[in-house]
């Protein structure tokens, strides 16, 4: 007897579908998207770690011709005196990252007049300010007949906080001296792109000229409420007022105690 049998099956092999593009542009973007988030952590160790200071400080001296050497070498010795002070060094260290940067410059009528004389320092501990309190001690004086231009002392101030080399948690900008803007236009301008820039403006006015006094008041300092100026009667105060004026600054949470009713310190 004959048994017809089925036929074998036959077996046909399933192609596997071509990949598609959009499937490796979706791994593409999944690695991007995990190296950002990387990134992302990593990186507020860096601006939070070593690298962070409580403030970027840049300090403007007045080396127009109202001051003359006597002045000049009270100024830079009383600048010195403060940043040396033990009282400054402890409000640095206890500090919330510990560090102050500093840059120190003067300024009188025009940019070629401005000199930094002291480039950005971090300064930690005693032995950093005495670096700098060194330089300016050591200064040569030497009287120049100009004019005076806080516009100039403003922009130049501005510039060097830009170029500040640490992050910081705030920028400072302090504006010394004896007289008010005699040659150019009003620094009102420079004072508001500062401020734009989250700058607070401070400053310290020697003598008591009422001109000098307003002009700091209504056209130099800032922002409203928050900058200030210390007034003194002479270069010989110029030690003391600058050290209570960076103690002010440093202890940021007690300016409106300060401040409240006016903004200028005697």
């Amino acid at each position: 007897m004959i048994v017809d049998r089925p036929a074998p099956t036959k077996v046909v092999a399933l192609e596997q579908p071509a990949a598609r593009p959009e499937a490796d542009g979706r791994l593409v973007f999944g690695c991007v998207y995990v190296a950002l988030c990387l990134l992302a952590i990593l990186i507020p160790v860096k601006v939070w770690g070593a690298d962070r200071a409580d403030a970027c400080m840049a300090v403007g001296l007045d080396v127009s011709g109202s001051i003359h050497n006597e002045e000049l070498r009270l100024q830079y010795d009383g600048l010195a005196a403060a940043l040396i002070d033990q009282r400054f060094i402890r409000a640095v260290e206890t500090g919330r990252h510990g560090m102050i940067a500093v840059t120190v410059y003067t300024w009188a009528d025009s940019h070629d007049s401005v000199e930094v004389i002291v480039p950005w320092m971090g300064v930690t501990s005693f032995k950093d300010a005495q670096a700098i309190a060194e330089v300016l001690q050591t200064r040569e004086v030497k009287h120049m007949v100009r004019s005076t231009s806080l516009l100039v002392a403003l922009q130049a101030g501005t510039e060097l906080l830009q170029g500040c080399p640490w992050f910081a948690d705030r920028q400072l900008l302090n504006i010394a001296g004896d007289g008010y803007t005699n040659i150019g236009p009003s620094p009102l301008a420079a004072r508001n792109a500062a401020i734009d820039r989250g700058i607070v403006i401070n400053g310290l006015v020697v003598g008591e000229d009422p001109t000098t006094i307003e002009h700091y008041d209504s056209e130099v300092i800032g922002p409203t409420n928050v900058g200030f100026f210390v007034t003194v009667a002479d270069y010989q105060a110029f030690a003391r007022a600058m050290l209570n004026k960076f103690l002010l600054e440093i202890s940021w949470d007690n300016w409106t105690d300060w401040i409240t009713g006016g903004r200028a310190i005697n």
